[in-house]
């Protein structure tokens, strides 16, 4: 990666870092791959040169584009399964999809623009694990768990760390499902809203904090922790402002 003298270079294809290519052909080549040191996982690519201008320097570039099994979405009675590589176009427009959990289908539709749509998985935007990225925070509003070839977590969890190869998600499924998000105060708020027949979550989030997951009983969000502040948002906004969207959200939901 070249530096200039007060920031960095934009990547183009003559300063991006050199690296090897392994283009996995099964599932055990790419986690076999990727427990190599230096080595990035690559699906959509979208955050690449974004990570190269942050200063990511990888000696191995694990191409995932050939793993056909992680790009399905199988619905049961009892979950929704999505696989790493769907994009954020597919998912979206996924008719099963739709008629399961429109509501998140919708908030799916909603995230970046039609050219990073189209080419951005749903994966990628977990696994980069910035803040900024959406998807973290809706699946911490449904409960889900992400399934890694090594084992599960939850989105919780992999800011800290994740394990290896992200293969899907699982979303449970419950009587009465109903989700919506809403982000009209972002960056300073988001906040997605599941709700279903035995309770439910709401997520909080912001474009510099983690996402928290809060009781729907929490109506004012009392809960909320202490740490909840950024360089923008007090906790006291967060509370305020985050109340009146759970609110709106429910009264959303009350009227679908």
């Amino acid at each position: 990666m070249f530096r200039a003298a007060h920031g960095l270079i934009a990547t183009t294809v003559n300063t991006a870092p050199r690296a090897a290519l392994c283009r996995a052909c099964d599932v055990a080549e790419a986690v076999a791959a990727l427990a190599q040191p230096g080595a990035a996982a690559v699906a959509g690519g979208t955050d690449l040169c974004a990570g190269f201008n942050a200063g990511l320097t990888p000696s191995l570039l694990v191409d995932l584009s050939r793993l056909e099994v992680l790009r399905g979405i199988e619905i049961t009675t009892e979950d929704i399964r999505i696989g790493a590589l769907v994009t954020h176009a597919q998912g979206s427009r996924d008719q099963g999809l739709r008629a399961a959990l429109p509501g998140f289908a919708a908030a799916w539709g909603m995230l970046a623009n039609p050219r990073i749509r189209h080419r951005a998985t749903i994966g990628g935007n977990i696994m980069a694990r910035h803040t900024r990225y959406e998807m973290s925070l809706l699946l911490t509003a449904l409960g889900a768990r992400l399934v890694f070839a090594e084992g599960e977590q939850t989105p919780a969890q992999v800011w800290n760390a994740a394990p290896g190869l992200l293969t899907h998600i699982v979303i449970p499924r419950h009587a009465g499902q109903r989700f919506i998000y809403m982000r009209g105060l972002r960056p300073q708020l988001t906040l997605a809203v599941h709700r279903h027949a035995g309770g439910g979550l709401a997520a909080i989030g912001t474009e510099w904090l983690h996402p928290v997951a809060l009781a729907l009983a929490d109506a004012g969000l009392e809960e909320l922790p202490e740490t909840f502040a950024d360089h923008v948002i007090s906790r006291w906004y967060a509370r305020r402002a985050g109340a009146a969207l759970l609110a709106r959200g429910m009264e959303a939901l009350d009227a679908a």
